[in-house]
């Protein structure tokens, strides 16, 4: 979450270093989906699991990048300044 309103992309924007393989360089990832991708890399298994929202499954869709201003509000990342 982000007390600064709007958020900034200079607020929001956190570096991620992970290697990835040209195919998967191109893909929009999210904070939102490094829960499900770290499980799934992990080998954990659990009841709803979404396949979709890992990184590391083949059933990957990107989605909308979101980000959480308060508890109540998302903004979209790409429309950030």
């Amino acid at each position: 979450m982000n007390s600064l309103r709007p958020p900034t992309i200079a607020d929001i924007h956190v570096p991620l270093i992970i290697w990835m393989n040209p195919a998967y360089r191109q893909r929009k990832i999210s904070h939102s989906s490094m829960f499900a991708t770290m499980l799934d890399v992990g080998g954990v298994a659990w009841e709803g699991r979404e396949p979709q929202r890992s990184v590391a499954s083949p059933q990957f869709r990107e989605g909308r990048r979101e980000v959480q201003v308060d508890l109540m509000e998302k903004a979209d990342y790409e429309t950030l300044r």
